[in-house]
């Protein structure tokens, strides 16, 4: 609804946030620029998430467990954050733990970086 969640700083406003998100869609984003003799590339990307309808009981057990507080959104989706969802639409899944690992890739590759 507009609003910027970003990393809750303390377990209750975790789970507030989660509440918040509880039922509904939200969008991740991502972005990367990377600076190279001059040039600059920047890349943002686009993650949808649709979260399960959740009860504060389930939430506070997950909060307890994950101890997200350090995490954009109150969720850590590579642990037990994956249970909170229904629906992931991603390009790039890595983006959503916090680097676009295919783009940046792409663009090592162009400047002629071997990869792997």
């Amino acid at each position: 609804n507009g609003a910027v969640l970003g990393k809750p700083g303390t377990a209750d406003k975790a789970v507030e946030q989660l509440m918040r998100m509880s039922g509904n869609k939200h969008r991740l984003l991502t972005a990367v620029s990377i600076s190279h003799q001059g040039n600059l590339y920047e890349h943002l990307d686009i993650t949808n998430l649709q979260m399960e309808s959740l009860d504060k009981a389930s939430i506070e057990r997950y909060v307890q467990r994950d101890q997200p507080i350090d995490c954009a959104g109150a969720y850590k989706l590579e642990a037990a954050g994956i249970s909170l969802f229904d629906q992931i639409e991603s390009a790039d899944h890595s983006a959503i733990t916090g680097l676009p690992l295919i783009y940046v890739c792409r663009i090592l590759r162009q400047l002629n970086v071997a990869i792997p």
